[in-house]
């Protein structure tokens, strides 16, 4: 699908509302174009790659933007844990977060940013028994409660072949984009990725190449 130029720093992660003349914003459009015309039936998109740095949360906001931007009541949730970025970017101040909403029994909302149309759930940087909280059915009802509310959720997901999380936000959701860095991702990783996404019967939509 789309190639555009990674742009990793926090400012970047809003490149599509800050520079909306860009070839990359342009890039996004498209995205989103390709993603309503051929796959309207996806309400939960969850973003990944084969392994860390692969552009997929710049992917993740930029596109959460694009569809926000047109009107979709839209969710942006990062479940990338060893790099989490959404509470930065979007430059939030003792949010809501995700590991609190799955942990409480109380009702925990997703957090408004300054952009119509676009709320976020944030999470907290850790590497110790996310699979374990992920797999409560706690997260499940929350999907559930989402799906009413939401026109489009998009999982800012760990990578796949380090981190056994993505494969669970691979199960939760309707679809799966991979982004691929050209130049760093490789065959073999990709492949791997692919195949650790069959096995848990995830629907993979395709691929987003990105380059440095």
């Amino acid at each position: 699908m789309s190639l555009f130029k990674r742009n990793s720093s926090h400012q970047g992660m809003l490149l599509y509302d800050r520079t909306p003349q860009s070839n990359f914003a342009d890039q996004i459009r498209s995205l989103r174009t390709y993603l309503q015309q051929n796959h309207a039936n996806v309400q939960i998109l969850q973003i990944t790659s084969a392994k860390a740095s692969e552009g997929k949360s710049v992917l993740a906001t930029n596109l959460a933007l694009a569809n926000a931007k047109i009107g979709q009541k839209t969710l942006l949730v990062d479940t990338n844990f060893s790099y989490p970025s959404i509470q930065t970017s979007f430059e939030l101040k003792n949010p809501h977060n995700l590991i609190d909403a799955i942990n409480s029994s109380a009702t925990v909302h997703p957090n408004p940013t300054q952009f119509s149309n676009l709320d976020v759930m944030p999470t907290k940087q850790s590497d110790t028994a996310v699979s374990d909280t992920l797999a409560r059915p706690r997260l499940k009802q929350l999907i559930a409660d989402w799906r009413q509310t939401y026109d489009l959720i998009i999982f800012d997901s760990s990578d796949l072949l380090t981190n056994p999380s993505a494969q669970i936000i691979a199960t939760l959701c309707d679809a799966t984009l991979l982004s691929v860095n050209i130049g760093k991702t490789t065959k073999e990783s990709l492949a791997h990725a692919k195949t650790t996404l069959t096995d848990v019967q995830a629907t993979i939509l395709g691929c987003v190449a990105v380059k440095q």
